[in-house]
């Protein structure tokens, strides 16, 4: 099976360590969402990993690792680890250069925006944080960089951006510092940020 570049055994019944995967040069979808699989999230995509990687979904799985592996992961335009175990600061997504989707919901994922955000992520439309451990608002130096945007600055914040969903995220903060460095978001349809300790006006 040298030559397969797309596998889907979600809802099954597959067990096993999920480094079997790795160095499968011609793989590009691999969705292995609600098995028995576990392992390290960097086997698959570290630097002297072969793998290219469109679309990754190990959901609901025991799969864990830090996300900053995912720097060598230049190719990935999906991501779904939801439900897993993996963990590390949400500023190892600004390395996904062509991604549309991450959903990073019930992980162990920390962090905030930070300006490092700027120009980054440039296709990113769904980003799903709920019920992680991200903090997400900007704050600090952060926060005053993110909110001086000006029109038609090419390092707008995440411009593709349509969904963002942080509900039970540890937010703690001022509604207003989650919707300002979002002003141009011009295609953002929809925000969920349920239980997640926003107040003011």
């Amino acid at each position: 099976c040298l030559g397969l570049s797309w596998l889907d055994l979600s809802f099954s019944n597959v067990t096993g360590d999920i480094q079997v995967f790795r160095n499968r040069q011609s793989l590009e979808e691999l969705r292995l969402a609600s098995t028995g699989v576990r392992g390290d999230l960097g086997v698959l995509v570290c630097s002297c990993s072969t793998n290219a990687f469109e679309v990754l979904d190990l959901s609901n799985t025991t799969v864990e690792g830090n996300i900053f592996v995912l720097q060598h992961a230049k190719a990935l335009t999906e991501l779904h680890l939801q439900g897993t175990h993996v963990a590390g600061s949400i500023d190892g997504l600004t390395f996904l250069e062509k991604a549309s989707v991450v959903d990073l919901s019930k992980t162990r994922v920390t962090g905030r925006l930070t300006q490092h955000w700027r120009g980054r992520c440039k296709h990113l439309r769904i980003l799903k944080l709920s019920g992680s451990r991200a903090e997400f608002l900007p704050h600090g130096t952060d926060l005053t960089h993110l909110m001086d945007l000006r029109d038609g600055d090419q390092d707008v914040l995440l411009p593709a951006l349509t969904t963002l969903e942080v509900s039970e995220c540890p937010l703690k903060g001022e509604l207003r510092f989650l919707i300002w460095p979002l002003a141009y978001c011009e295609h953002l349809g929809s925000i969920i940020a349920v239980n997640s300790g926003l107040y003011g006006e």
